[in-house]
């Protein structure tokens, strides 16, 4: 095989091309060929092959429906779902509608109908995410949300516990909740001499001189009923201890000693 036949074979292969280019004929929205000016944008981009390309624009003009335009490839960048943006203006004044183009490593010219695809998704690219940091504002809003507290508990009334987080009403699943979330049967106990009463109930929890909480076997009701005793002294509610509940949390100061006796009356 001679040398000139070698090169007529090779000029029939066709090649990559570094960019692809763009040719048509354009009409209006009469049907006649397209005078004009269209502007084609696009964000930057890395192109599979690994050129890089900076976000632009740039100006095409279009003389009698004749559309030629040089486009570096989009199919397969990086990001994803790169596009081209184009916006048409004729030169009697009517727009052309605005349209996406997705341009492939082509070394053959390309038609509009070839390149020309569906209007991208409003928003973040599928499979990318944002921090909670990208998003102004979004950490002091979500900071200022009602939290939930260990009490939490799916399937119970609400209440909002002391630290002003989410808790779960204390009792069993007949009982009424009152609005200082304390619960009772329903139609018993809370505002005068009705209900029941506990009296001289030694809480639950041990008492070691470390341990600061402690349980009662039922919810006060009302809340200002609780009486708790600490070797025969009588303690202050929200001063020495608060109750959440059926739950005592005492202060460091007056924290149970080994040997102290804990006593509670209340009605519930």
């Amino acid at each position: 095989m001679n040398l000139m036949r070698k090169i007529a074979m090779l000029a029939l292969i066709p090649l990559c091309a570094e960019a692809t280019r763009i040719q048509d004929t354009v009409y209006d929205a009469r049907g006649q060929r397209a005078n004009g000016t269209c502007v084609i944008g696009w964000p930057g981009f890395i192109t599979a092959g690994g050129k890089a390309v900076a976000g632009g624009t740039r100006q095409q003009r279009i003389r009698n429906g004749v559309l030629d335009v040089v486009l570096e490839p989009t199919i397969g960048a990086s990001p994803g779902n790169v596009v081209y943006t184009v916006r048409c203006l004729w030169v009697d004044g009517r727009p052309a509608a605005e349209e996406y183009w997705a341009v492939i490593d082509s070394a053959h010219p390309l038609t509009m109908a070839g390149v020309r695809v569906p209007a991208p998704a409003v928003g973040a690219a599928p499979g990318t995410s944002v921090g909670i940091n990208q998003v102004t504002g979004l950490q002091a809003q979500l900071d200022g949300r009602v939290q939930k507290a260990a009490t939490y508990a799916p399937m119970r009334a609400a209440v909002i516990d002391a630290a002003g987080n989410l808790s779960g009403a204390a009792g069993v699943a007949g009982d009424c909740v009152r609005v200082d979330g304390s619960s009772a049967p329903c139609g018993g106990g809370g505002g005068g001499t009705a209900g029941s009463f506990v009296d001289a109930e030694v809480p639950a929890g041990v008492i070691d001189g470390a341990n600061n909480t402690f349980t009662l076997s039922r919810t006060p009701s009302p809340f200002a009923s609780l009486r708790v005793y600490r070797n025969g002294m009588r303690l202050k509610l929200g001063l020495d201890f608060v109750l959440s509940g059926v739950t005592i949390t005492f202060v460091a100061e007056v924290r149970p000693q080994p040997g102290d006796i804990l006593l509670a009356d209340y009605r519930y």
